[in-house]
């Protein structure tokens, strides 16, 4: 008898962490949802279990991406170093091998593409996100990321030597904006990586995507960002 009350009790110990990580992780949601990333990946950061691991990455590569440069190299290390977590914990979440990916790609900006290639950066991205889309085959930020991960490649010259081209990068956001045609940053990251590939020969189809873009509604306050820069992008041109 004592035996089974003590192992009643474990569960039920269990449960009550179980029900309180998803509490905290909601909370975290909510604060994403309003804007305040950075307090998100705080709490987010804290709990053990891979999706809330993954989201803080989420969360820190966006209040990154909010933050001045010469801060921004620290926060998508972090970021790594959570979606690193995230897989530690669960070696099938695709979130997490998309958010190594995420943020290995912004410190490839950061450092700029060759010598991001030249330290193997670029074979890292490549490897996480083919992983990403292999446990999640409809896993749309990963086909943009992907699109982007050729048109940067093309852009340099040095598409050959990576096994990137223009028809990759092409086929990867065509199938993301068919599978969500109305996010924001799918359309935006479209028209960027097109304009990478051959600004004279796209042109025009980046502005028709940008838009788009910005007829469409922002749902949060990061899709609020993403449609703040799909109107500086399609001013631009």
């Amino acid at each position: 008898m004592k035996k089974i009350f003590t192992a009643l009790l474990a569960v039920a110990l269990l449960a009550g962490i179980t029900v309180q990580a998803q509490n905290r992780l909601s909370e975290a949601k909510a604060l994403y949802t309003k804007g305040d990333f950075k307090a998100a990946a705080d709490i987010a950061k804290d709990i053990n279990t891979a999706e809330a691991q993954s989201f803080a990455a989420k969360a820190n590569s966006i209040y990154a991406y909010t933050q001045p440069e010469n801060k921004q190299e620290a926060l998508y290390t972090q970021s790594e170093k959570y979606a690193r977590k995230a897989i530690s914990l669960d070696d099938s979440n695709a979130d997490g091998y998309f958010e190594i990916a995420r943020a290995l790609g912004r410190l490839s900006q950061i450092r700029g593409i060759l010598a991001a290639l030249s330290q193997g950066l670029g074979s890292q991205i490549r490897e996480n996100l083919e992983t990403a889309l292999r446990y999640d085959t409809k896993h749309t930020e990963a086909m943009v990321a992907f699109g982007l991960w050729h048109s940067e490649i093309v852009a340099k010259g040095v598409g050959w030597l990576y096994g990137a081209s223009p028809e990759a990068a092409i086929g990867f956001f065509d199938r993301a904006v068919r599978l969500e045609p109305k996010t924001i940053i799918h359309k935006v990251e479209y028209a960027h990586g097109l304009l990478l590939i051959d600004k004279n020969k796209y042109l025009q189809k980046a502005k028709d995507l940008l838009e788009e873009a910005v007829k469409l509604k922002a749902n949060d306050a990061a899709e609020a960002l993403d449609l703040a820069r799909a109107k500086r992008d399609l001013a631009a041109l």
